[in-house]
């Protein structure tokens, strides 16, 4: 067996377009890295035109060649067609396609490269950008290639950059098989769209914030659309500021030159009402917040964390929200590689169809029930509500040196699954964190070793197929499906808690 050539990497690929790094893009990185080392799935980035789609295409690329090899392709229309995609494809990963006169041959081929990964224990990532210009039938290859048996991080993976519109063309194509993990790219704030300026435009740089938030309220946030409304409002010079920029000269002014109102094509009376008026909004609007803020305001109750979870967590130190952002935060720096031999902290939760933990063990008989729950629609799958499923595995009392979530996810039958919505290595972060969420009755909690290193995961609902597991994902909150919970099996789950 030929071993993959590996020396190609995204910088093979490169633009060599400049980056400019925020929290929020450096976060969708950091989220798309652990899917592709630690979970199964497509995941999907979604971007109008000039919303810099390509830019993270790039870096992303550049964070993962550190522990992968990375291919990346930039479509066009004249070569979405599916034999020129893979061929494509092949040459961004060094894979020679001489002889290879079919599409056949070449999704053949890129099986086996896959295949051979797996056995070598190594992961393949292809960027495909622009993948919206894909047919259906070269979209239906592609995600041929992601279908089979699963390994996580191992094998060929595949992350696609596309406009809107794409995800809803996945769907219809029902691959229940593959999830899809669909994102948006993260829009700059004003005060961010200033620095950007700033840094790579300095012949603009001497535009004022107030002039720079008038360009990103009128791109809707769109980089690329704000940068073209700034490059106008330079072109003209000025005269583009109309009214607002004349004002702004009698404000500043420690005496009323009333001659150089003659320059106001608008009459006095009717500019200093609509300044009279602007303040009476002003204040009605800060009136109106205030009331808002104090009638509103969230209370502040301390609700104890579940006992079950207390026996893991049991002596840890609840810190402060501020101490989590903290250690969430740390090591990630704009320009250091994501992918790590440790695997990144997710710290979210998410609210599966998955039904509260069952009293004392009922019948074998009831593992078919299912209890749908009040809240969700009735086309979301739901949770089994067993406690003791047929081929599941029981412990003799007295003997279990397992916590009762723990316990719970063993009696479970291996074959089902489960979403996995948090891990850490940090049980003080663990604790605090679990003790606001609303949901955390429905939460278990339990221990593994990684790397020789203890982590604590938690998990939501249990399901009787993976595609009852993907298909609850998108009933989820979006920013909780934003942060990218997966589906795992039982059987893997089980493994952990045993070996551990």
């Amino acid at each position: 067996m030929t071993e993959p050539r590996l020396q190609a990497n995204s910088s093979q690929h490169s633009l060599g377009l400049e980056y400019f790094s925020t929290p929020s893009r450096l976060g969708l990185i950091q989220q798309i890295a652990y899917i592709l080392q630690f979970g199964e799935g497509l995941p999907v980035v979604q971007g109008g035109s000039g919303s810099g789609k390509t830019f993270i295409a790039t870096e992303l690329g550049s964070n993962l060649s550190v522990d992968a090899m990375v291919g990346r392709i930039n479509l066009h229309q004249q070569n979405s067609d599916l034999e020129g995609v893979l061929r494509d494809i092949a040459q961004s990963l060094s894979l020679s396609t001489a002889g290879m006169k079919t599409c056949g041959e070449l999704l053949v081929s890129l099986r086996h490269y896959s295949r051979e990964l797996v056995e070598l224990h190594q992961l393949a990532v292809v960027i495909v950008d622009n993948a919206h210009l894909l047919n259906e039938s070269s979209l239906g290859a592609l995600l041929s290639l992601l279908q089979g048996d699963f390994e996580a991080g191992k094998g060929l993976k595949m992350v696609f950059f596309a406009r809107p519109g794409l995800v809803a063309q996945i769907d219809e194509l029902q691959l229940v098989d593959i999830a899809v993990f669909d994102f948006e790219v993260p829009l700059m704030s004003a005060t961010e769209l200033k620095q950007f300026v700033d840094d790579f435009y300095p012949e603009m740089a001497g535009f004022s914030q107030e002039k720079i938030t008038q360009a990103w309220n009128e791109s809707a946030g769109n980089l690329g659309s704000a940068i073209e409304i700034l490059k106008q409002y330079q072109a003209v010079g000025g005269k583009n500021e109309g009214l607002s920029f004349r004002l702004a000269k009698f404000e500043t002014a420690s005496v009323l030159n009333w001659s150089s109102l003659k320059n106001i094509n608008i009459p006095v009376k009717h500019v200093l009402f609509l300044v009279v008026l602007a303040v009476l909004f002003l204040w009605v609007f800060l009136v109106q917040k205030t009331s808002q803020t104090e009638i509103f305001a969230p209370p502040k109750a301390s609700v104890p964390l579940p006992e079950r979870m207390n026996t893991i967590l049991e002596g840890e130190q609840v810190v402060s929200d501020f101490e989590i952002a903290e250690m969430a935060s740390e090591n990630l720096k704009p320009g250091e590689p994501i992918v790590a031999a440790e695997p990144i902290t997710q710290v979210t939760t998410s609210q599966p169809n998955a039904i509260n933990r069952p009293e004392p063990t009922p019948p074998a008989e009831q593992l078919a029930a299912v209890k749908p729950v009040a809240s969700t629609p009735a086309k979301n799958p739901v949770a089994i509500d067993a406690a003791t499923p047929k081929g599941g595995t029981t412990r003799q009392a007295g003997k279990s040196v397992h916590s009762s979530d723990e316990q719970h996810l063993l009696d479970q039958s291996s074959g089902y699954y489960t979403l996995q919505v948090l891990s850490s290595s940090r049980s003080l972060s663990l604790s605090s964190y679990l003790l606001r969420q609303s949901n955390r009755k429905e939460l278990y909690l339990y221990r593994s070793l990684r790397d020789g290193q203890r982590r604590y995961v938690v998990v939501a609902g249990i399901y009787k197929t993976r595609a009852a597991a993907v298909a609850a994902i998108p009933s989820l909150p979006r920013e909780q499906q934003k942060a990218g919970p997966w589906p795992r099996s039982l059987r893997s789950v089980q493994r952990e808690i045993e070996k551990f």
